[in-house]
C-alpha cells in the first residue's frame, strides 16, 4: 500500500509538472512534443516558483498543494493525446521497481541525508522557507531547489520516501528524454531503446538525496531546448531549464555556461550576431528570474568556502594518473576508466557531428553539449591532483550526472558505432547495474557505497526506534519560540515550527563567516554563537551519524583542502562545545545528548 501510494503522489507531481511545462512551452512558442520534455519544462517552472515562495517565506503545504492542483488543471486544460513509445515499457518498468522498492528507503547516508537533505524541506514545510539558517550548506553547492521538489512528496509521505523524487521519478524522466532526443535525430526505435537502456545502466553513483538524475534531466532537456532558441522568446525555455539546472546543483554552472555561451557562438556564426544577442538576452532573462529570488533567500552565498584555507599544503605525492585510471571500481561504484571512456566517446561524437559540412542543425547544440561535458572531466580532474580540494572518488563522482546526460547524446551521434558501443557498455556496466539492483531489492537504498549487514540493519532500527522520541524530548527542554543550534544525529525528527532551529552542517561551517573558529577561544565562540541569536545547543556527542573527535582530527589532517577545511572547523566547534558545557547550564544530558543554556553559568 505504501508503495501505491507514494506511486500516485509521483504521477501527481509528474502529471502536474506536465501541465506547467506545456502551458510554458505555449507561452514561448516553443514544442511540447511527447511527455518527457514538458515534464522537465514544468519542473524548471516550479523551481522558477519556488524561488519567491521560499524568499517571502510562504513555500508550506497549502503553497505547493496549490501549485500541484494548478498544473493538474493546466494538464487536463492542454490535453492532448500523448504517444507512448516501445521503450516507454523500458522506462515504466524502470520507474515502478524503484517506486516499490524505495517506499519506504531502508538505508541511508547517516551524514549527509541526515544533516542536510532531510531537514531542509521538513524546515521549509514548517516555516515556509529553506533560508535563515547561517550554520547551513545551502548557498554552496545547491540553492535548495532539489529538496522543494521533493517537498511534494514529503508533504504527504514518511520522510523514508525521499529518494523517490530523483530515483524512480527523474530517472524515468532521464531516459524518456534520452529516447526523446533519440527520435529527434531521426534513430529508429532500436536507436530510441537504447539512448534510454544507456541510462539506465549506467551508475549515478548517488551517496545522499541530492540531485542526480534531476539534473541529468534537466542537462539533458536543455540540449532539446537549444533547437528552438533562436529568437529571445524561444530562448525563455533554455534559460528557465538552465537556471533550474543550476538551482539543483551549483557545480552544474559550469556545463550550463559552457553550453549557452557555445550554442550562442554558434548562432553568431551561422545566423548573425542580432539573432544571437536577441537569443543569449531570452536565456539571460529566463536564467535570471529563475536564480534571483534562490540567491537572495541564502543572502547570495553562491560559493562561501573559505578556498584560500583550503588551499593545498606542501608536497603531496598522488597516485599516478593511469595508476588511478586503472584501478577499477571506485569508492561510489564508477570508475576513472569508465569515465575517461565516455568522456572520449564524447569527444568522438563532437568531432563526428562537427566535421560534417551537411550536420543537421539539431546535432550542432548536441554536439557542442558533448564537447562541454567531456572537457568537464578534466576540469574537475585538476581540483583533485593541481589544487587537492577534492579526492578522485568524489571528482568521479560529481561527473555522473553531467555524464548520464550527454553518454546517451553522444550515443546517438556516433549513429551506427552507438549501437556497438552500448554492447560494449553493457557488457562492462554487467556487473556493476546488477550490484545496484541487488541493492535495491535486498536492502532498499540506491546508496552506491559499500555498507555492511550490520550497519543496514543499526540504520532501520534507529529511524524505526525511538530517536525521534528522545530528540523531540530534548527539544522540550527550550522554551517555544527561542533559537536552538543542533548538531545531533538527526536533526530532521526536530520540530522546526516550534523552534527556529540552526542546523550544524559540514558545508555551512565552511564559509568565511565562520572563520573565527581556526582561533576562537570557547570564550569567544560562546559570544559569537549568541550574536548569532544562539542561546540554546542540542549537541549530541557520540551516535549514528555523529563524527567523534578522532574522526574529526584524521578529517583536519588530510591531504585534501576541502577536507581538512570541514575538520577543522567541526573539531574546534566541537571543542567550543565541550568547554561550554563546562561552564554553562546544561538543562540535559541524556546519555551524549546535551541542551545547553549559553546564557546560564553552571552551578558551582
Amino acid at each position: 500500500m505504501q508503495a501505491f501510494l507514494s506511486a500516485a503522489a509521483l504521477l501527481l507531481l509528474g502529471l502536474s509538472a506536465w501541465g506547467w511545462g506545456r502551458a510554458f512551452a505555449a507561452l514561448a512558442r516553443g514544442e511540447d512534443e511527447g511527455w518527457a520534455y514538458p515534464l522537465a519544462l514544468g519542473l524548471a517552472a516550479l523551481v522558477a516558483l519556488g524561488g519567491p515562495l521560499n524568499l517571502l517565506s510562504l513555500a508550506r503545504a497549502p503553497a505547493l498543494g496549490s501549485l500541484l492542483a494548478a498544473g493538474l488543471f493546466l494538464a487536463w486544460r492542454r490535453r492532448s493525446a500523448v504517444v507512448f513509445h516501445p521503450e516507454d515499457a523500458l522506462i515504466l518498468a524502470a520507474f515502478a521497481v524503484h517506486a516499490i522498492f524505495l517506499a519506504p528507503a531502508a538505508f541511508f547516508n547517516s551524514h549527509d541525508d541526515f544533516h542536510l537533505y532531510l531537514p531542509d524541506p521538513m524546515r521549509m514545510l514548517a516555516t515556509g522557507s529553506l533560508g535563515g539558517d547561517p550554520f547551513g550548506w545551502l548557498g554552496s553547492n545547491a540553492q535548495g531547489a532539489q529538496g522543494f521538489l521533493q517537498s511534494f512528496i514529503l508533504m504527504a509521505r514518511p520522510f523514508t520516501h525521499i529518494y523517490l523524487f530523483d530515483s524512480a521519478l527523474a530517472l524515468a524522466l532521464t531516459a524518456g528524454l534520452a529516447a526523446q532526443f533519440a527520435r529527434r535525430m531521426g534513430a529508429a526505435r532500436t536507436g530510441a531503446a537504447a539512448a534510454a537502456a544507456l541510462v539506465l545502466l549506467l551508475p549515478a553513483q548517488a551517496v545522499n538525496a541530492s540531485a542526480q538524475y534531476s539534473a541529468a534531466a534537466l542537462a539533458l532537456a536543455c540540449v532539446l531546448a537549444a533547437g528552438g532558441a533562436v529568437s529571445a522568446r524561444g530562448a525563455l525555455p533554455l534559460g528557465l531549464l538552465g537556471g533550474a539546472l543550476v538551482a539543483l546543483k551549483t557545480t552544474m554552472l559550469p556545463l550550463a555556461a559552457a553550453f549557452i555561451a557555445a550554442h550562442v557562438c554558434v548562432m553568431a556564426a551561422r545566423g548573425g550576431p542580432r539573432r544571437a544577442l536577441a537569443a543569449a538576452g531570452g536565456v539571460f532573462v529566463a536564467a535570471a528570474a529563475v536564480l534571483l529570488p534562490w540567491l537572495l533567500t541564502h543572502q547570495g552565498a553562491l560559493m562561501p568556502h573559505s578556498v584560500t584555507a583550503a588551499a593545498a599544503r606542501g608536497a603531496v605525492v598522488l597516485p599516478s594518473f593511469w595508476s588511478e585510471l586503472l584501478r577499477g571500481t571506485s569508492f561510489y561504484g564508477g570508475s576513472a576508466l569508465l569515465s575517461a571512456a565516455l568522456a572520449a566517446g564524447m569527444t568522438a561524437a563532437t568531432a563526428l557531428t562537427l566535421g560534417k559540412k551537411d550536420a543537421h542543425p539539431a546535432r550542432i547544440p548536441a554536439a557542442l553539449f558533448c564537447a562541454a561535458a567531456a572537457a568537464l572531466l578534466p576540469g574537475y580532474w585538476l581540483l583533485h591532483s593541481h589544487f587537492l580540494l577534492l579526492d578522485v572518488d568524489s571528482v568521479l563522482r560529481y561527473w555522473a550526472p553531467i555524464s548520464l546526460a550527454a553518454a546517451p547524446v553522444a550515443l546517438i551521434l556516433l549513429d551506427r558505432a552507438g549501437l556497438w558501443v552500448l554492447v560494449a557498455c553493457a557488457l562492462g556496466l554487467a556487473p556493476s547495474f546488477a550490484g545496484r539492483m541487488k541493492a535495491l531489492v535486498a536492502d532498499r537504498t540506491v546508496i552506491s557505497y559499500p555498507f555492511t549487514r550490520e550497519s543496514a540493519l543499526d540504520m532501520n532500527a534507529f529511524i524505526s526506534g525511538s530517536a525521534a522520541t528522545r530528540l523531540r524530548a530534548a527539544q522540550g527542554d527550550v522554551p517555544p519560540g527561542e533559537a536552538a543550534l543542533a548538531w545531533i544525529s538527526a536533526p530532521f525528527f526536530l520540530d522546526f515550527a516550534r523552534n527556529k532551529v540552526f542546523v550544524v552542517s559540514e558545508g555551512g561551517l565552511t564559509g568565511p563567516k565562520f572563520d573565527w573558529l581556526d582561533s576562537a577561544s570557547p570564550e569567544e565562540a560562546g559570544r559569537r554563537l549568541q550574536a548569532l541569536d544562539v542561546r540554546y545547543v542540542l549537541w549530541q556527542r557520540q551516535g549514528l551519524g555523529v563524527k567523534s573527535e578522532a574522526d574529526l582530527t584524521e578529517l583536519a589532517d588530510s591531504i585534501y583542502g576541502s577536507w581538512r577545511l570541514t575538520g577543522a572547523r567541526q573539531l574546534a566547534l566541537r571543542r567550543a562545545f565541550a568547554r561550554l558545557a563546562a561552564e554553562r547550564r546544561v538543562l540535559r544530558d541524556d546519555g551524549g545528548l546535551l541542551v545547553i543554556d549559553l546564557e546560564a553559568k553552571a552551578a558551582r
